[in-house]
């Protein structure tokens, strides 16, 4: 996995890589801001010069919405951009977002046709009765939006169980309080110790294993590129930002830096450079209108 960032920059030269998602997705938006820190100026921007597209963008059922973007310094423009966006149902289809949802939102007044859509939900989805009443569904309509538009678009989850070789580190990460390993079948299980102390699934929705298993047979139906960063997350189990929270368990679904967010940078590259990928677009400036900056913070790192 050898990979340095002018080789993932190439790809995004003249287009936005649009992250949209949860927690997950700015965990993600961090790691390509550290990953490209030679390539940006550190100021962070709206995504839109219209204050009023920006506000449509905020303005989010369930938890509040928003983005921001960090343009490239190539010749040809560039831009990575995070939407705050916990739910699939906000995607599509939902009358409580502008224009019917983030993505044909995004198309009328932010995006353009060359454009790269990395979308990430699921853990918000966390309850049974949301598991089949929205997180199915909003799976569905994301594959047939994918069918029909043929965009650019990768989804990232959790994945559904752990591959034969990787078997020997899930049985090290049982040591954990968020798994046990199944001897019989290489798995990791739900911790029966730990359920008490939780409300039931709340558990297995931090393993993703109902998640990870609806999402592969969905997305798969209609050939949608899938994030495989599971495998690669037990082995690194040791990054995971083991911070206590609520009734004493741990922090088992954020990582630290460097670590799973870095693993997954290269698996988009790998994704953008296949043949569902992406074509490389000239490092110059007709490569399209630049896009103007409102200027939303500067980023300090402390050196």
């Amino acid at each position: 996995m050898n990979l340095v960032p002018c080789e993932l920059v190439k790809y995004l030269r003249g287009r936005t890589l649009w992250i949209i998602g949860d927690s997950h997705a700015r965990t993600f938006y961090r790691a390509m801001q550290c990953f490209l820190m030679d390539f940006w100026s550190h100021q962070e921007c709206k995504p839109s010069m219209d204050d009023a597209a920006n506000a449509a963008l905020a303005n989010m059922p369930v938890v509040p919405g928003g983005a921001n973007c960090f343009h490239l310094t190539e010749v040809a423009g560039g831009r990575v951009c995070v939407v705050h966006s916990v739910k699939g149902t906000n995607l599509l289809n939902n009358p409580k977002v502008a224009e019917g949802g983030v993505l044909p939102l995004l198309h009328k007044k932010f995006a353009r046709p060359q454009d790269i859509f990395y979308i990430n939900f699921g853990i918000w989805h966390k309850s049974m009765e949301e598991w089949e009443h929205s997180y199915w569904p909003a799976l569905e309509q994301l594959g047939q939006f994918y069918k029909a538009t043929k965009l650019p678009v990768q989804h990232q989850h959790w994945g559904p169980g752990i591959d034969p070789a990787n078997r020997a580190a899930a049985k090290e990460y049982s040591t954990t309080r968020c798994y046990l390993y199944n001897t019989s079948t290489g798995d990791l299980d739900i911790d029966p110790a730990n359920r008490a102390a939780a409300k039931e699934y709340d558990q297995a929705w931090l393993l993703g294993i109902p998640l990870d298993k609806v999402a592969h047979n969905i997305l798969r139906k209609y050939e949608l590129p899938i994030n495989p960063g599971f495998n690669i997350s037990v082995a690194l189990h040791g990054s995971h930002a083991v911070v206590p929270v609520a009734n004493g368990m741990h922090d088992c679904k954020h990582y630290c830096h460097p670590g799973v967010p870095q693993i997954w940078i290269w698996y988009l590259y790998d994704f953008l450079r296949s043949p569902q990928g992406v074509p490389v677009l000239p490092n110059v400036a007709t490569a399209g209108p630049k896009l103007g900056c409102k200027i939303h913070k500067t980023q300090s790192y402390g050196y």
